[in-house]
């Protein structure tokens, strides 16, 4: 059976939040803004400083991102799975 942890990141060098839960990644997502459902479906999300991917603005750049949370698949006996 395959376990999922949950890793947040923060650019402004505020340090990870590693080894959490769904629930744990859920209960942030809120906290910080960011779709907890795009990390469980596809892995991966960013979170950005006005709290919006800027999916309309072309002068958005890697400057807007301020963060993400990304997904950590494990067997069953926490080994990290590819």
């Amino acid at each position: 059976m395959r376990e999922a942890i949950y890793t947040v990141w923060f650019q402004d060098g505020g340090g990870n939040l590693e080894f959490l839960t769904e629930q744990q990644m859920r209960e942030l997502s809120k906290r910080y803004r960011f779709d907890a459902e795009e990390v469980v479906n596809y892995g991966e999300t960013f979170m950005w400083a006005e709290g919006v991917e800027p999916y309309d603005n072309p002068s958005c750049n890697s400057c807007d991102v301020c963060g993400g949370c990304y997904r950590i698949d494990q067997g069953a006996k926490g080994e990290v799975q590819s």
